[in-house]
């Protein structure tokens, strides 16, 4: 996931992405 999709403003991490990514992944895919 390209960091440019983290918003270290709002305080979310690359990590609290990553569940969230990998499912929008499967449904995208």
């Amino acid at each position: 996931m390209p960091d440019s999709r983290v918003c270290p403003i709002c305080g979310v991490s690359k990590l609290d992405f990553e569940p969230y990514y990998e499912v929008q992944h499967a449904i995208f895919e």
